[in-house]
């Protein structure tokens, strides 16, 4: 059996590249009061994005400011929207125009695997569900990334609650979920979901410290909810191949 993990390359395109110039590679991240877009400021090799997953135990004032990170402010969701809306993806309108995406190899299926479980994915609409349960390439190896990470330290998958959308998906959710943006990146296959139920504090401390760290980097745009308890991962380097 071929698990899902072991189909994705392990440093295949997350990393940043930047100028061989042969020094030691260093990140500056420039941040504003908000958390949105980041630029960073980046010299000599290639930045592997395992370098991000050693996480250490963090004091206290490193867990107010991963919080801060992954607040999720109204000014923040703007940015978020902002970041998605310059990788150039047009929004998925119907369920017709993800399935001409998936059969062009644009986005990419994800079932259930070694990593992490689906559940509730396009529920409002049964009969496509396993269309919903899509991501854009790039997006789809950043989850995979993520989850072998998380199974490897605490030996369970992570369990996704929402994947790609369509902006008559998102109309349907609306009506039973205020919840659901109708500004929603869910509607790019650059985003998804993971829920917290029944995460233990551990794991909720290392998805925070890992997930914050990786929007210091300039790799994701990510928040923490609470009205419907999930991580929201929005991948801002959706576009590269």
């Amino acid at each position: 059996m071929v698990h899902a993990h072991e189909t994705t390359p392990r440093s295949h395109e997350l990393a940043i590249q930047t100028p061989k110039t042969g020094a030691t590679a260093e990140v500056v991240v420039h941040k504003n009061h908000t958390r949105g877009r980041v630029a960073s400021a980046l010299t000599g090799g290639a930045i592997s994005i395992s370098s991000l997953f050693h996480v250490s135990p963090v004091d206290a004032a490193q867990k107010q400011s991963d919080a801060q990170v992954l607040a999720g402010t109204p000014a923040e969701k703007k940015e978020e929207n902002a970041a998605v809306a310059a990788l150039k993806f047009q929004k998925f309108t119907t369920i017709q125009s993800l399935k001409d995406e998936i059969k062009k190899g644009k986005m990419v299926l994800v079932k259930n695997g070694h990593d992490y479980i689906l559940k509730g994915i396009g529920e409002m609409d049964p009969s496509h569900k396993d269309v919903y349960a899509s991501l854009r390439p790039h997006t789809k190896q950043l989850l995979d990334t993520i989850a072998r990470q998380f199974y490897s330290k605490f030996k369970e998958k992570l369990t996704l609650t929402s994947l790609t959308r369509t902006e008559s998906y998102v109309d349907i959710l609306r009506k039973t979920n205020k919840n659901a943006s109708k500004t929603s990146t869910h509607m790019y296959g650059t985003t998804f979901d993971c829920t917290k139920n029944g995460m233990t504090q551990t794991q909720l401390e290392w998805m925070r410290t890992l997930l914050a760290a990786m929007e210091r980097s300039g790799k994701i745009v990510a928040t923490e909810e609470w009205v419907q308890p999930c991580f929201h991962v929005v991948d801002i380097q959706a576009n590269k191949k």
